[in-house]
């Protein structure tokens, strides 16, 4: 089991997004390395639709896992 927490928010032009979960304390001396496949292919994505104006993190931080995206904030009048 675990919690995801997920929040967005609007900063002026920009649109931020970030996930994060718990990281099992019992694992924290494995080092557990997936491919990257899915963090690589978002990546991708955002650079082929955004450019330079998007962009996403990710990494550990004490006892969580997280994942930050940031792109530009787009209303429903830009998106028709």
């Amino acid at each position: 089991g675990g919690t995801v927490r997920i929040t967005a928010r609007r900063a002026g032009s920009s649109l931020h997004i970030g996930v994060a979960n718990p990281v099992d304390a019992d694992m924290a001396s494995i080092r557990s390395e997936g491919h990257g496949i899915g963090l690589s292919n978002v990546r991708q994505r955002l650079s082929g639709a955004y450019k330079h104006e998007a962009g996403i993190q990710w990494g550990r931080h004490d006892d969580s896992f997280g994942v930050d995206i940031t792109m530009p904030a787009q209303t429903s009048e830009q998106g028709e």
